[in-house]
């Protein structure tokens, strides 16, 4: 639905008349934590994207715009019980791609504590954590993934 959105929005800039059809490169600003898109550098337009917007264009003479990427980072934790091995396992929502991942631990512990799996999980969309306890209290493993969305050109 984001993705029909901002196709919409996108393909809407190409056809706005004057500035848009005199120029040949329309460049806008992506708000990751909302999803929203505005244009920049014509007339009565900012020059460039405000802090943490991320800047984009694409040729206005017809052709498809380029692939933009945006990433998203999703968190979480699992706690591993002293002398045992646990794991958690991440997605990415269907409709991103999934990058990375990666994890910092946490606890009195800490370097007592081996990281057995830090990788894809063989599929095409899952991260797996695991890690053994080899220490004497629980440690927490924070974990991340990066998924990225394909917003044009797909």
């Amino acid at each position: 639905m984001l993705r029909i959105r901002l196709f919409s929005l996108l393909a809407g800039f190409a056809l706005l008349p004057g500035a848009a059809q005199a120029q040949t490169t329309i460049t806008a600003c992506y708000v990751p934590k909302s999803g929203s898109v505005y244009r920049i550098k014509v007339e009565g337009t900012p020059t460039k994207c405000a802090q943490n917007h991320v800047e984009f264009s694409w040729d206005a003479g017809g052709t498809a715009p380029a692939p933009v990427y945006f990433p998203t980072t999703y968190a979480n934790a699992f706690v591993v019980p002293p002398g045992e091995t646990a794991e958690l396992k991440m997605s990415c929502p269907s409709s991103q791609a999934l990058v990375l991942g990666g994890y910092i631990k946490h606890g009195p512990d800490a370097q007592l504590v081996d990281i057995l799996a830090n990788s894809p999980d063989g599929s095409a969309d899952t991260w797996i954590f695991r890690a053994h306890n080899y220490g004497a209290e629980q440690s927490q493993i924070g974990t991340f993934i990066r998924c990225f969305v394909l917003l044009a050109g797909s």
